[in-house]
């Protein structure tokens, strides 16, 4: 069994070892041909000239020193590798612009009160250069008010039913906050539907996002009542539920301006468009809602409900 004697390492009979000290030792021999540019690193773009072969092991000249500010090839190799992965870091991981987020939350802030405070002319507006971030926050924004108002109705009714037979049958918090707010995000998207409807039947042009728009109108109106309806539930529950149920009407004046800012809607065609678009809003919520508003009951309370409606269809 034979040794390298520069590295140590184990050899096969025959075998010669790879290590650089061997090869360089080989090649000083004559036993083997340099390998090309063997200790020299090929300059960028300079291509070896023919027949030239590079000395191995070529050392820089005692005496001279690097010039200032000019860095080897295998000292840039690993900052080029470095900087590579750190644009790769940066391209996987974009940073967060906070400037275009606040620019966005400032633009809802100036839309919603320029709507709200000047629904002839700013809805108008707003309908005809519609955004849908804009839009869409207007909607989510009105759903979540909406969930909150359920949450004062629940509050009360469990108020009364404590201490009581009926205790069994309290009303869920969560469950009314979450089907309040997925019915309110559903009425948003039935009302831009029938306005689509509308304007295929009248066969004007309308884009989506304006249709969208359209529904981000109700919800600024009726936002702000949503809040106060708050406040008046707390003092009677009557006036806030007529406050909340009544804001629609405010929506409806909105609509009226608002939808002129659609290219070629005239005013007598707006009116009429509005007015049918609205009744059939509220006919299909007023089903829905009918379909939907047991859900809104215990469990408990709607198998006992089942239970007394099939006894009283025996009897009549």
């Amino acid at each position: 069994m034979a040794f390298c004697k520069y590295c140590g390492r184990e050899l096969q009979e025959g075998q010669v070892c790879n290590c650089p000290e061997a090869v360089a030792a080989a090649v000083a021999a004559g036993q083997l041909q340099p390998p090309p540019y063997m200790g020299v690193q090929p300059q960028p773009g300079v291509q070896p000239q023919p027949g030239a072969q590079p000395q191995p092991g070529v050392q820089p000249q005692p005496g001279v020193q690097p010039q200032p500010g000019v860095q080897s090839q295998q000292g840039a190799q690993p900052q080029s590798a470095a900087a590579a992965v750190s644009q790769a870091a940066d391209g996987a991981v974009p940073a967060l612009d906070t400037e275009k987020i606040l620019g966005v939350f400032k633009q809802i802030g100036k839309d919603f009160v320029g709507v709200f405070t000047k629904p002839a002319t700013k809805g108008r507006e707003f309908v005809a250069g519609a955004k849908l971030s804009v839009s869409f926050t207007m909607i989510v924004i009105q759903a979540f008010l909406s969930a909150i108002f359920s949450l004062f109705v629940v509050g009360s009714i469990n108020g009364v039913l404590k201490g009581t037979w009926f205790e069994a049958y309290r009303f869920s918090w969560f469950k009314a906050f979450v089907l309040t707010l997925v019915l309110s995000l559903a009425g948003s998207a039935l009302l831009a539907a029938c306005f689509c409807l509308a304007a295929m039947i009248t066969k004007v042009k309308v884009l989506w996002r304006q249709l969208v728009a359209l529904s981000a109108v109700r919800s600024i109106a009726v936002a702000p009542l949503i809040v106060v309806s708050w406040i008046f539930w707390l003092i009677n529950p009557g006036l806030g539920l007529v406050l909340f149920l009544g804001s629609t009407i405010l929506a409806l004046t909105f609509l009226l301006e608002s939808i002129q800012g659609i290219e070629g809607m005239k005013d007598n065609k707006a009116m009429w468009i509005v007015f049918l678009v609205v009744v059939i809003f509220l006919i299909i919520a007023v089903v829905l809602f009918s379909l939907f508003a047991n859900l809104y009951l215990p469990k408990s309370l709607r198998e006992n409900l089942d239970s007394l409606g099939s006894l009283l269809n025996m009897f009549s």
